[in-house]
């Protein structure tokens, strides 16, 4: 670790992030569309299904703002010292 440069540790923090944003979309779409026909009541009558043409756009803004949630601590985080970091555990 004391060899890596800031770049490739935010790199690598900021990718972390996206992939958590994507993961948790792609399951909460899924779960939402295998649910849309049991909810449709409770929706009053609302079809998840027509709203199909967003999931791309849903698809790549919410790993987007993943990855803007994450950036002032990943910064942070690629910005210390490691040596200060184990010396303090």
């Amino acid at each position: 670790a004391m060899c890596i440069s800031t770049g490739s540790i935010l790199g690598a923090l900021m990718g972390r992030a996206f992939l958590v944003g994507l993961t948790g979309t792609g399951l909460t779409l899924l779960i939402a569309f295998l649910f849309s026909n049991p909810l449709r009541e409770v929706l009053h009558g609302f079809e998840l299904k027509s709203l199909m043409g967003h999931v791309p756009l849903v698809l790549l803004s919410i790993p987007a703002l993943s990855c803007a949630a994450s950036w002032l601590p990943a910064l942070q985080a690629a910005n210390r010292d490691p040596a200060t970091i184990l010396r303090n555990e």
